[in-house]
């Protein structure tokens, strides 16, 4: 079987794009699912509390 260089670039590019389109597809899926996960995990050890409001923002309400 003869396969001409015309046609082997044009398959190598072809599946270069469906690896490339699926990755781009299920890219903002699983970007959803992990921010679920992630946000259930930040709220329980979450920083923030810890903080004190007149450290960070003086009488104004402006930031320091």
């Amino acid at each position: 079987m003869y396969i001409d260089p015309g046609f082997g670039s044009l398959f190598f590019q072809s599946c270069i794009a469906v690896a490339v389109s699926f990755g781009v597809f299920w890219m903002k899926p699983i970007k959803i699912i992990r921010n679920i996960f992630h946000q259930n995990k930040c709220l329980e050890n979450d920083p923030a509390d810890n903080m004190n409001d007149s450290d960070t923002v003086d009488e104004n309400g402006f930031l320091k």
